[in-house]
């Protein structure tokens, strides 16, 4: 496997490191910039299905948010338009910690966040050319966005990655959906109490 990785957070550029036969990773140009990110590989799921993971490194104090972000957050987005031998792209989202902020909630991750990706590939007996932009925010006492190029060429043989741990922990973090993993139905209901909104789950 052969990756770039580049991250911009405003102004500030950051490079990939070579490193051979696996993710190249990425070194932020100042070492207090608030986060950095890389491409890890993981192993062929099946003929059709590679699993890697995007791992987004944060400074003390700093958050990326949650697939929803909630009213105050920055959505992450994707796009892999750009890739060759790749029919889609579906990101794994754990489940995210509850953060507060001005008298809101809102989902996000700390410290770090393993981002496990499932790449739906057209043709198994040939390599992956991922040519992926991410936008995404960051936040500690403001947010701000961030924009990463991530280029890599995934060899079909390639045998697991040497993270393939963290990926599989992350995957285990996921949340479950109450109608297949086996757990009681849970029923909501919704009331108004005065001007605010009372949300009630029994199982």
């Amino acid at each position: 496997m052969r990756s770039f990785v580049s991250l911009t957070l405003m102004l500030v550029a950051c490079l990939a490191l070579p490193q051979a036969g696996s993710a190249q990773y990425l070194t932020p140009v100042d070492r207090m910039e608030p986060a950095s990110l890389r491409l890890t590989d993981g192993w062929r799921e099946s003929a059709e299905v590679r699993i890697v993971a995007l791992v987004f490194e944060l400074q003390p104090g700093w958050k990326t948010y949650w697939r929803a972000p909630g009213e105050m957050g920055i959505p992450p987005h994707f796009d892999w338009s750009g890739s060759e031998n790749l029919r889609a792209a579906e990101p794994v989202w754990p489940v995210p910690e509850v953060h507060d902020a001005l008298g809101a909630r809102y989902p996000a991750f700390s410290d770090r966040l393993v981002l496990p990706v499932r790449l739906h590939v057209a043709d198994p007996t040939a390599p992956i050319r991922i040519r992926m932009n991410a936008a995404f925010g960051v936040c500690r006492d403001v947010c701000i966005p961030a924009n990463a190029y991530v280029e890599a060429d995934l060899d079909a043989a390639t045998p697991p990655g040497r993270e393939a741990s963290l990926i599989e922990a992350a995957l285990a973090s996921r949340p479950v959906d109450a109608g297949t993993g086996g757990l009681s139905t849970i029923a909501c209901s919704l009331q108004s109490n005065g001007h605010l909104l009372e949300l009630t789950a029994q199982m």
